[in-house]
């Protein structure tokens, strides 16, 4: 799986940002996943089924944000629809095409409430203390910008009428006829 990957990665030769931000998420995931299965099962054996956990998970997720950054909406839309209706494929395209937005709301978030002082950097996270800090200055804002633009995308959905027809819903470029 770690050749398949690998090879993905050649093939694509993804943009050095989308690497960086994917690799920072992984890297996070891998410390939160390690330090879970230290507190759980000791030093040496939570180190190493920590470790393990989290290279597969890696390698679970680095095929998505490959297929995420190099396709486009229409393309995605198009390889779900051979395992899904087109409708819900097309709603699920769009979802994974938003991930990205979602991670640059977070980032700007996180830098706007650092700036106002909040303790959340990971050093300080380290104190049980400043873990309301995270809730509140972080995880709340995130969630209420998240609702901001799901409910655009769903105005937008609607104004179009989507789901008026029975055929697939088009992106925009798309060459396939509209139904």
């Amino acid at each position: 799986m770690t050749l398949v990957n690998l090879v993905l990665l050649l093939i694509h030769r993804l943009d050095r940002q989308v690497l960086l931000r994917g690799g920072r998420l992984c890297l996070w995931q891998g410390a939160v996943v390690t330090g879970l299965y230290l507190l759980r099962f000791g030093t040496a054996e939570g180190l190493r089924q920590g470790l393990h956990i989290s290279w597969q998970l890696l390698l679970v997720f680095l095929p998505g944000l490959i297929l995420l950054s190099g396709d486009s909406g229409s393309r995605l839309a198009h390889a779900l629809g051979k395992v899904l209706p087109p409708r819900s494929a097309f709603v699920l395209a769009t979802s994974l095409k938003f991930l990205p937005l979602l991670v640059t709301e977070i980032a700007s978030i996180y830098e706007a409430q650092r700036l106002r002082g909040a303790r959340i950097r990971p050093r300080d996270l380290l104190w049980p203390g400043h873990w309301a800090d995270l809730l509140l200055c972080l995880a709340a804002p995130v969630v209420v910008r998240l609702l901001e633009i799901a409910d655009n995308i769903a105005c937008a959905a609607r104004i179009r009428e989507f789901g008026r027809f029975p055929g697939r819903t088009c992106w925009p470029g798309d060459r396939e006829s509209a139904p």
